[in-house]
């Protein structure tokens, strides 16, 4: 009853509000109804290797395209939403704003998407290059895998010590496909005596946005050289049509 009361003054003081447009909501880590209804989630039929949406029905346990001409180094891979509209204003807001209140709403909507914290023995964030790290002075990655394992309830870690970015490659934004999975194919690697926290585990792998799949490919790659067992794939956001194909 007292923690009912206190939540009730708290939320009069400070209202729960939409992290999109920050118009007031009645639940803390909701969106209003408009960014909800402008946010397009990612649902079935998806290829079941990289998760990408198809536009039609299909077969179960079908895999794209993509998928077929290279097989990638990750199990699964699973994207919230596509990274359109609303859905990039809200990627771009994690990205730019260390601050950034609405890593409960974005908790929900990444359970929602991947509730197997059973399946799970480690969550690993994309890591940053040390010397990017230190410009941004945040690894939004990190911050996301942070809201998974928080909303979960269970007992999962996340650690950011296990993989490494050994190479500050240049931004993948500019580089079409073949040149961004050359950029990173060798950027990553597990340090000596972190391998025994990955040997014979189910590592989830988080990051903020699926393009290609490059570096979450290269991730993966490296984990189950080091000796991770299952690699599987988390993305908030995926890039859907040409652009992720070019």
């Amino acid at each position: 009853m007292m923690r009912s009361y206190a939540q009730n003054i708290i939320d009069f003081v400070l209202p729960p509000r939409c992290p999109l447009c920050s118009v007031r909501v009645h639940v803390d880590g909701n969106f209003c109804g408009r960014c909800w209804s402008d946010l397009s989630l990612i649902i079935d039929p998806l290829c079941k290797s990289c998760g990408m949406p198809f536009d039609y029905e299909i077969e179960d346990n079908l895999i794209c395209g993509e998928c077929i001409k290279s097989t990638p180094s990750f199990d699964h891979a699973l994207s919230v939403f596509r990274y359109e509209g609303k859905g990039r204003s809200l990627v771009l807001a994690l990205k730019n704003n260390r601050s950034f209140v609405g890593f409960q709403a974005l908790s929900k909507l990444m359970i929602n998407t991947l509730f197997v914290p059973e399946d799970i023995d480690l969550v690993i964030p994309v890591p940053l290059h040390p010397l990017r790290l230190m410009r941004r002075r945040f690894n939004q990655s990190h911050l996301l895998a942070d809201a998974y394992v928080n909303g979960c309830g269970h007992n999962l870690k996340v650690s950011s010590t296990v993989l490494v970015r050994q190479k500050n490659t240049v931004t993948q934004g500019s580089l079409n496909r073949k040149e961004r999975h050359k950029n990173v194919r060798t950027a990553f690697t597990v340090k000596e005596r972190q391998q025994a926290k990955i040997e014979g585990k189910r590592v989830l792998l988080v990051d903020d946005v699926y393009t290609t799949g490059a570096t979450l490919n290269a991730c993966a790659k490296t984990l189950k050289a080091h000796g991770a067992a299952r690699v599987e794939a988390l993305t908030l956001a995926r890039v859907v049509g040409l652009n992720s194909y070019i």
